[in-house]
């Protein structure tokens, strides 16, 4: 992939706005957060497989897949650690 990598990686899943639309969910809608990864997964898939029919190197393909669902499980996780189960006391150490 070229130099501007992380650019066409946002292309096909944005954590940024993933993160954002996720974070206006009530806490305990776990429903929508579900419906919302399927959601970026579908466009995501959607969007690789136009790039492949395009004519995209299956390497690049496979990298691109595999940032959408680290992007997706970090997002869900992080969630998850903060927003369902916070630590009840955080400490500094």
């Amino acid at each position: 992939m070229s130099t501007d990598s992380g650019r066409h990686r946002r292309t096909v899943f944005d954590r940024r706005a993933f993160a954002g639309a996720i974070e206006r969910i009530g806490r305990d809608d776990r429903r929508a957060v579900l419906a919302l990864a399927r959601e970026a997964l579908r466009d995501g898939r959607r969007e690789l497989r136009r790039r492949l029919e395009a004519g995209a190197a299956g390497a690049e393909i496979v990298a691109l897949q595999t940032s959408l669902m680290d992007g997706l499980l970090h997002g869900v996780l992080e969630r998850a650690a903060r927003v369902v189960y916070p630590e009840p006391n955080p400490t500094t150490a």
